[in-house]
């Protein structure tokens, strides 16, 4: 079974990856999608990116904000407002017995939040701030 990691960045701007120091291979559009492929003992991590133009990226912004309407605290409005009004996401899977793509994922998630002002949220256990802390436990 993978697990899903999902980046809801508020700047639409497209973040330099080459920061990152890591190998990887590039594809893209003139509507600014594209997808990175980094390469891993494991296996490969393929980031896709997701712009506000899209009609499927407001159609899971949407699905997402719901999800956070009903599991989320009242003192996290915030969060909501982040999610709706993301302006590009960024999403991979990995396989969660992977050493190797859970620490690149974690870096991954932290470069990126940084990057565009984003949150992350990872299948099964929550939506997490930049920092790695945890704002909306997922119950598996």
């Amino acid at each position: 079974m993978t697990v899903w990691y999902r980046i809801f960045a508020a700047q639409a701007e497209e973040p330099n990856l080459s920061k990152l120091r890591a190998s990887c291979r590039l594809s893209g559009d003139r509507q600014g999608w594209y997808r990175a492929f980094f390469p891993l003992p494991s296996g490969e991590i393929e980031l896709n990116r997701w712009v506000a133009e899209e009609d499927d990226f407001r159609a899971e912004l949407n699905t997402w904000a719901a999800w956070l309407e009903i599991n989320s605290a009242p003192d996290l409005g915030w969060l909501l407002q982040h999610v709706v009004t993301a302006a590009q996401m960024f999403t991979w899977e990995m396989e969660p017995r992977a050493p190797d793509a859970i620490a690149f994922s974690g870096m991954l998630c932290r470069f990126l939040c940084a990057e565009t002002d984003g949150i992350y949220q990872v299948d099964g256990q929550g939506f997490f701030k930049a920092d790695g802390t945890l704002l909306v436990r997922e119950t598996p």
